[in-house]
């Protein structure tokens, strides 16, 4: 069994059940996906109907990763997200000869195929993580909740979640949980044009050029910029996106580097 600590992240589309087409909101999902893996370097798959999980190398790329998701996905589909810090075990499974072969979670030992499944503390926080956002969206106060980060406590190897769990890496969870309930609420009230704004600088886009896209004048993209929290959106997500940590117990929690706002989502 192989343990590694990582930084977990499981999604599903929010109200999907009443989508009037589910095979379209499956192919969006899919490609959306697929981009974020390509900018990201994670690994989200759909596991089950709407859902979908992978890992990212920081806690700072997977915060990045889920608001750019949602800023891909609105305003037709919106999604939310439980992020995990802690363990992660691969798990030896011997294989289902008669399942479809599938070679990114299968290893073949001599004599044995096994199929690789992962388990343990860190994907656990995702999913209570998850299910926290959920409640959360049921209370009129919090509605707009859609992204949470847990970390994993208890037992655990020198420099995993049992080392952290009540240190360094809870602060920042309760510090990051903070920053969250105020970007969900900004990301909440952005109108479709606003979202044209948001992805266009995210992109690398000039206001200039956002404008002539959008056929309206460049005075008006600022305006919206300024007005409708998008700046501070930008400059939030480059300060969460700057959060990092090669491994559990580390001094380095984040940069000093500053950054301008319109690179918050550079990987």
């Amino acid at each position: 069994m192989k343990t590694n600590a990582s930084f977990v992240v499981i999604g599903d589309v929010v109200a999907s059940r009443a989508a009037a087409d589910r095979v379209l909101l499956h192919q969006v999902l899919s490609e959306t996906l697929a981009a974020a893996n390509e900018r990201f370097g994670s690994d989200l798959r759909i596991t089950v109907g709407d859902e979908y999980q992978g890992h990212c190398q920081t806690l700072g790329q997977a915060l990045g990763l889920v608001w750019w998701l949602r800023i891909q996905l609105r305003p037709r589909f919106d999604v939310r997200h439980g992020i995990g810090v802690g363990e992660v075990h691969a798990l030896a499974v011997p294989a289902d000869p008669s399942a479809p072969s599938d070679p990114s979670a299968r290893s073949e030992e001599p004599g044995q195929p096994v199929d690789l499944t992962e388990d343990g503390p860190g994907w656990w926080a995702a999913r209570e993580a998850l299910e926290q956002v959920a409640a959360e969206q049921r209370r009129a106060r919090s509605r707009h909740r859609r992204d949470r980060l847990a970390v994993a406590a208890g037992p655990g190897s020198s420099g995993g979640p049992g080392s952290c769990g009540g240190g360094a890496w809870s602060a920042v969870a309760m510090a990051v949980n903070s920053a969250l309930v105020g970007r969900d609420e900004l990301t909440a009230h952005l109108s479709a044009r606003d979202l044209a704004i948001v992805r266009g600088l995210v992109a690398g886009e000039s206001q200039r050029a956002i404008a002539e896209r959008l056929s309206i004048s460049g005075s008006a993209v600022s305006q919206r910029i300024r007005n409708q929290g998008i700046g501070t959106l930008l400059k939030m997500t480059a300060q969460l996106t700057r959060i990092g940590s090669e491994r559990f117990g580390s001094e380095r929690i984040g940069s000093e580097q500053d950054t301008a706002d319109q690179e918050g989502m550079t990987p």
